[in-house]
């Protein structure tokens, strides 16, 4: 990936069991280039399905982080093998 000078990175670094990302398993970190937006939140992937959301989701594992992307509402997700963006209305 190229970065230019003075260009926003969204770092995420995954977490394991309890400790998070303290804990000796947890080596996977991922540098998210154009998503950093506004609005940003952390969300558990629990409060998400039961806001009636969760129709709209596509298949999601783990917490995502809730943003607002060029206007629009959506999500930040683990797809398993990457990063994705999904709107949310």
């Amino acid at each position: 990936m190229n970065v230019r000078p003075n260009e926003v990175l969204l770092a995420v670094i995954h977490g394991h069991q309890r400790e998070g990302w303290r804990h000796e398993f947890a080596r996977q970190t991922y540098l998210l280039k154009n998503a950093v937006g506004t609005d940003l939140e952390t969300v558990p992937i629990k409060q998400l399905r039961s806001s009636g959301e969760s129709r709209l989701l596509p298949r999601v594992r783990g917490d995502v982080i809730r943003e607002k992307l060029k206007g629009s509402g959506g999500i930040i997700y683990w797809t398993g093998g990457k990063y994705a963006w999904h709107p949310i209305g």
